[in-house]
């Protein structure tokens, strides 16, 4: 990215393998940065005709286009009010140590976490799923750096309806360059006890 001026950074297909596999776990992303700071991010969900997008003074929004006729629907970002009864966390599968599994297996168990699911393919469609304000996210994203058409367009996205992307640590990531596992909360659980009790889960992992 250049650190002067606007650049933009595009995945045109996030979520390569469930692609191959005719999932519908897939987005396309793109990121425009000024000066080097992520300006404005857009996420493109293809299956249910999405898009959304938020940025630097802009709120997150996310444009439903019609599928039977019906309008086209815009709606401010998180459009779900939350439920503590229903907390959900979505949990990017991977060959990962057992010990997270077994810690959000208890929060199950302890009716702290009430729903777990783990549809896999895009980062970036589970970061708006989020942003939408229904779920959380886990990904143990690897040790490679990302590259700025990673997460950087849906991490602005989130954070523009009031969400966070935080690492191991408990504080917000670069998603310019981030390694290694992160957490995602949207806004409706921010200032709850998921983002405690996912930075304990991911203490879990070696």
């Amino acid at each position: 990215m250049s650190p002067v001026g606007l650049s933009a950074a595009i995945d045109p297909i996030d979520g390569t393998w469930a692609y191959i596999n005719r999932f519908d776990s897939i987005a396309s992303s793109l990121l425009f940065t000024k000066d080097g700071k992520p300006h404005l991010g857009m996420v493109l969900n293809p299956s249910a005709g999405e898009i959304a997008y938020g940025g630097y003074n802009i709120g997150g929004r996310l444009i439903q286009f019609s599928l039977f006729g019906e309008p086209d629907k815009a709606t401010n970002l998180p459009m779900d009010k939350g439920n503590p009864a229903s907390r959900l966390i979505n949990v990017h599968p991977r060959r990962i140590d057992f010990g997270l599994l077994e810690h959000i297996r208890d929060l199950w168990k302890k009716r702290e976490i009430h729903f777990v699911r783990s549809p896999g393919g895009s980062p970036s469609l589970s970061l708006l799923e989020t942003a939408k304000g229904s779920s959380n996210y886990i990904n143990l994203w690897t040790q490679k750096a990302a590259k700025p058409y990673d997460l950087a367009a849906a991490t602005l996205l989130l954070r523009s309806a009031g969400g966070e992307v935080f690492d191991t640590q408990g504080l917000p990531i670069n998603p310019l360059n981030h390694s290694g596992p992160f957490f995602a909360i949207n806004k409706n659980d921010i200032h709850s006890s998921i983002p405690r009790l996912l930075t304990e889960s991911l203490s879990r992992v070696t």
